[in-house]
């Protein structure tokens, strides 16, 4: 973390009051915090700088599937096998469709690869994910070291695995901060491109989280993007809570109509309302193991303002 950084950053659980927080205790190599703690007067809550990443979640993180070495392994695989000298393009395909030239924040960030690549054209990008490992791995290639893993093979078996990132990447205005989506630790208006990737059937309240997103999006001259496979299942989202898939209520019927919708205004959650919006599709193969892979259609919508 640069210390510039706190200058956008504020207390998540005193949300939706905006309360600055203090570093105290820091310790920095090369430029950046590796060590500290940010601490927030008003509600007395103290947060962590760990080996460089800032963990601004609300409340204490359990472990999750995320955190598995073998999901790792294969996020790791998805976002940077073009590294490896393989055809890569399924994180790399939403490159082209972000805009935008100031600030950028990915909500959902996974191992960073997206917010790395943003990091050439903005001004500042940030990643935010609730998984630690994705993040303390996608800090590491940031300061340009080499990124080490066992690629699932079969069983108990694995393939080692060693990424080295490109030069150039250590001079970007990159940050990566372990944070809740329903609980982004920014101010109002304070990023003018968004972008979230297949994360809105993974949370517990998508609506509470698209209403973060608003909130730190610019009210003038902002993007956003958001892409998703509409795969609900009560294993993350309660059923009452589920955006589409559903046969009565507000939310009835297909996810990507319905997210049309709250863009263009409805509910007033995005205000004034997105336009300019196109939408496509992007089929994507997640791995399991060598002889098992899981191909995934995500719809995207893509918007400004």
């Amino acid at each position: 973390m640069h210390e510039s950084t706190l200058e956008f950053l504020i207390c998540p659980k005193c949300l939706p009051k905006e309360r600055p927080l203090k570093l105290s205790g820091k310790r920095k190599e090369r430029g950046r915090i590796l060590s500290g703690e940010l601490y927030c007067k008003a509600c007395k809550s103290a947060y962590p700088i760990s080996q460089g990443v800032p963990v601004l979640l609300p409340a204490p993180k359990g472990f999750d599937r995320y955190e598995n070495p073998s999901y790792l392994a294969n996020y790791f695989y998805l976002h940077y096998a073009d590294l490896l000298g393989q055809e890569a393009k399924d994180i790399l395909f939403y490159e082209g469709l972000v805009e935008g030239s100031d600030t950028f924040l990915e909500v959902g960030c996974g191992p960073g690869r997206l917010t790395l690549e943003m990091g050439r054209r903005f001004t500042l990008a940030v990643g935010i994910d609730y998984s630690f490992s994705f993040l303390k791995s996608a800090l590491r290639l940031l300061r340009g070291k080499a990124l080490r893993f066992g690629l699932p093979l079969e069983g108990d078996l694995a393939i080692p695995i060693s990424i080295t990132p490109p030069e150039g990447w250590q001079e970007l205005s990159v940050e990566f901060i372990a944070a809740d989506a329903h609980n982004l630790p920014f101010p109002k208006d304070t990023f003018g491109s968004i972008a979230s990737i297949n994360l809105i059937d993974r949370i517990q309240d998508p609506l509470a989280a698209l209403k973060e997103m608003e909130r730190v999006l610019k009210k003038k001259g902002a993007h956003f993007l958001i892409a998703d496979p509409f795969s609900w299942s009560e294993e993350f989202t309660p059923r009452s809570r589920w955006l589409g898939g559903r046969q009565r209520g507000p939310f009835r019927g297909r996810g990507i109509e319905n997210l049309r919708r709250i863009l263009e205004g409805d509910l007033n959650i995005f205000s004034p309302p997105l336009g300019s919006i196109t939408s496509g599709e992007h089929t994507w193969t997640l791995r399991a193991h060598e002889n098992r892979r899981e191909i995934i259609r995500s719809l995207y919508l893509k918007a400004k303002r």
